[in-house]
C-alpha cells in the first residue's frame, strides 16, 4: 500500500498497462465531447448528429487524398508512367 491507502499497481506488461491508460483516456476524451454537446442548451440532436458526420467526412476526404497519393506514386514505382518526350 501506498502513503494514500491505494495499492502500488505493478503490471506485469507494461505495454499492456500502458494501452489500457491510453484507452481510458481516449475514452475519457469522447465522454467528454459528447458531455460538452449535451449540456449545450442550444445545440440538439441533430445538431450534435450532423457535426459527427460532418467530422467523418472530413477523415475521409483526408484519407482519400492521401491513399490517391499512395497509389500514383506506387504506380510511378511500378514502371506505370506516361511517356516524356525530353526532346521536344
Amino acid at each position: 500500500m501506498t502513503i494514500e491507502g491505494k495499492p502500488n499497481i505493478v503490471s506485469p506488461d507494461p505495454v499492456l498497462f500502458n494501452q489500457r491508460t491510453y484507452e481510458q483516456a481516449r475514452r475519457d476524451r469522447l465522454s467528454d465531447c459528447i458531455s460538452d454537446y449535451l449540456n449545450d442548451e442550444e445545440c440538439d440532436a441533430r445538431r450534435i448528429y450532423e457535426d459527427i458526420i460532418a467530422d467523418i467526412n472530413d477523415w475521409v476526404d483526408y484519407h482519400r487524398r492521401f491513399a490517391k497519393k499512395a497509389e500514383d506514386l506506387r504506380d510511378l514505382l511500378l514502371g506505370h508512367r506516361p511517356f516524356v518526350d525530353f526532346q521536344g
